[in-house]
């Protein structure tokens, strides 16, 4: 089952690549996106095509911080939002 990362609290800056190589390591990666909101607000959304490689990702990023801000993290799939903590 596929699976999306919401990443919130990125650095003001932080592109495509950066999100790439921040997630990449819980496993394949089908694409990422980063949106930058204004007001400093900037999100990546990461989509994983495996759900438990999104769950230890999610797991793992919650709370990581990134120039002194802590990311919030939430993992959803095709069947609606699922707890990275389950």
């Amino acid at each position: 089952m596929t699976a999306r990362l919401k990443i919130e609290g990125l650095p003001r800056g932080f592109d495509e690549d950066d999100l790439l190589d921040l997630c990449e390591p819980y496993g394949f990666v089908d694409d990422v996106r980063v949106i930058d909101e204004g007001a400093g607000a900037v999100r990546g959304i990461v989509d994983y095509p495996d759900l438990d490689d999104a769950k230890s990702a999610a797991e793992d990023l919650d709370g990581y911080e990134l120039d002194d801000q802590p990311l919030r993290v939430t993992v959803s799939s095709r069947k609606g939002s699922v707890s990275a903590f389950e």
